[in-house]
């Protein structure tokens, strides 16, 4: 298989998984509009995506950093990003 399209496929199956999870067990989501949830939800993974991409690329490409340091800095803000976006604009009461 593809590693482009593998990478697509994980992507895809993890932010799914993380929708149900964060909807049942995190925020304890009641609203009936799933459909409408679900893609302010893949929005904001897209949107946290794209950060990661570009933090990715400022800190690996422009300011030479190490590129496993980088990532974990990215994903400690990419983490923080998916819960806050989560909270005020996904699952919002």
């Amino acid at each position: 298989m593809n590693y482009l399209f593998s990478n697509a496929v994980a992507w895809f199956l993890s932010v799914l998984f993380a929708y149900v999870t964060n909807r049942r067990f995190v925020f304890e989501s009641k609203n009936p509009n799933k459909l409408e949830e679900i893609i302010k939800f893949v929005s904001a993974r897209l949107l946290t995506l794209l950060l990661d991409m570009f933090i990715m690329f400022v800190c690996v490409t422009i300011l030479k950093f190490n590129d496993k340091i980088s990532k974990l800095l990215s994903q400690v803000i990419i983490i923080i990003s998916n819960y806050i976006f989560s909270k005020i604009f996904v699952f919002k009461k």
